[in-house]
């Protein structure tokens, strides 16, 4: 299901994208008067700067792009080596991408919504 929020006589809305086979998710729209079409905005993310949860987010992207990663290394990584994001905002660019966690505890892993299953970590504590 797609769902235009828009308030007439403002330039902003937010497209809602919800379904089945994909992960709820709000895109930012702007209008472009001179075009007289919508492009993208900048995402609403209850007060934080875009940019920060655009980092998060191509953080986690890129981090799980290849297998899945323990959540304690992800954490540690974005949140007190590179400072790239707080870990509410990391917990938030998580959900907003509809990555999934597998485990529980210390063995808990992030994993992309479009990966299977994934197999057992090895010592290194990523996926084999």
């Amino acid at each position: 299901m797609l769902r235009l929020d828009w308030k007439q006589g403002t330039p902003r809305g937010t497209l809602t994208v919800q379904g089945n086979e994909v992960p709820h998710s709000k895109v930012p729209l702007a209008w472009d008067a001179e075009a007289q079409q919508w492009d993208l905005g900048e995402p609403v993310t209850g007060g934080r700067p875009a940019t920060t949860m655009r980092q998060a987010k191509e953080f986690l992207l890129d981090q799980l792009k290849d297998v899945p990663r323990h959540y304690e290394k992800l954490v540690e990584l974005a949140v007190n080596e590179r400072k790239i994001c707080s870990l509410k905002t990391l917990k938030n660019a998580k959900k907003e991408l509809g990555i999934r966690s597998e485990g529980h505890g210390k063995t808990m892993r992030w994993v992309l919504p479009s990966s299977e299953p994934s197999p057992h970590p090895n010592s290194n504590g990523e996926g084999q």
